[in-house]
């Protein structure tokens, strides 16, 4: 159901003059009760009475809306003449009426005439839908046709439908490995499952950073077996880099080397910013050590680490 409002209805006199009676930020507080019982008097078709005992109970609007209601039954005096106000007391007491409602909102009566004539229009709809699929044999511009003198119908040559295989559901998706390289880059390997091309080679010959590994004769042959045994769908690079990884940990040593001393103490003079103390300081062996060790945990990618 909609509520009729005028767009003028906040600088109405009558709600201008309640919220005078109401103090700060009384003609917000009579819009917010006015609309709230307007609403609610449309949507339970009541004609405009709305209880007191609904009115005490709009505290989510107003923190007293029956106050409200009071400074809106009040008369207004407009141009000189008294007029009544928003609301109106019922005789018995029990609550107020919006006022002229019926001036500007449909009444119940008017609502439940409407509905009828709308339950009326739809059955005759139906009614005249079910008679007219009864069959085209009853209607009236079908009875008494013949085919006399009526050219006779042209036959068109069947074209064959053709049966298509079915479509899988869901559609397979072709694994990344599966496709095949392309042959401008070349292949490095090629197994039953892993393919690997010149620039995925170079990537992880780069990852060795100088440890002897075996990729073409040893690792990649090996990685292949796992995943022809395994059958699980792999990215390329993110499963060879792993396996990398893995056995790059593996064959790195438990403690430094003399030669990993050297690397470090290289790299610990060549950054400038590496200690603070001076190359004689008793400390130092102690910062080049712990340099050699941190390099030795970056040996896939070495960096100049601070000591």
């Amino acid at each position: 159901m909609w509520v009729k409002i005028d767009d003028k209805m906040p600088e109405h006199p009558k709600v201008v003059a309640a919220g005078a009676r109401l103090g700060r930020q009384g003609s917000g507080r009579v819009l917010a009760v006015w609309l709230a019982c307007s609403c609610w008097v449309a949507r339970q078709e009541t004609d405009g009475v709305i209880p007191a005992s609904i009115l005490r109970g709009m505290t989510l609007y107003d923190r007293a809306p029956l106050q409200v209601a009071e400074a809106m039954a009040e008369p207004v005096t407009i141009a000189g003449k008294t007029r009544a106000g928003l609301l109106e007391r019922l005789e018995d007491g029990s609550g107020y009426r919006l006022h002229d409602h019926h001036d500007y909102q449909p009444s119940r009566t008017q609502l439940e005439a409407r509905r009828a004539k709308g339950l009326t229009r739809i059955q005759q709809f139906r009614a005249r839908l079910a008679a007219d699929q009864a069959g085209a044999s009853g209607h009236p511009l079908c009875n008494g046709v013949t085919g006399d003198g009526v050219t006779p119908p042209v036959t068109l040559p069947v074209t064959p439908i053709v049966t298509l295989p079915p479509f899988p559901d869901p559609v397979p998706i072709p694994k990344p490995q599966e496709r095949a390289p392309r042959a401008r880059e070349g292949c490095v390997f090629t197994g039953r499952r892993l393919v690997l091309t010149i620039r995925q080679h170079a990537h992880l010959a780069r990852m060795c950073g100088g440890v002897e590994v075996d990729l073409v004769g040893e690792a990649y042959p090996r990685w292949d077996a796992a995943l022809d045994a395994s059958q699980e769908p792999f990215q390329v690079l993110d499963w060879c880099e792993a396996q990398l990884k893995t056995e790059l940990g593996i064959r790195r040593p438990a403690t430094p080397t003399a030669a990993d001393y050297a690397e470090a103490e290289r790299i610990y003079h060549h950054v400038a910013r590496g200690c603070s103390h001076n190359p004689l300081c008793p400390d130092r062996e102690t910062c080049v050590g712990k340099t050699a060790l941190r390099v030795m945990l970056h040996r896939i990618q070495p960096r100049a680490v601070r000591a």
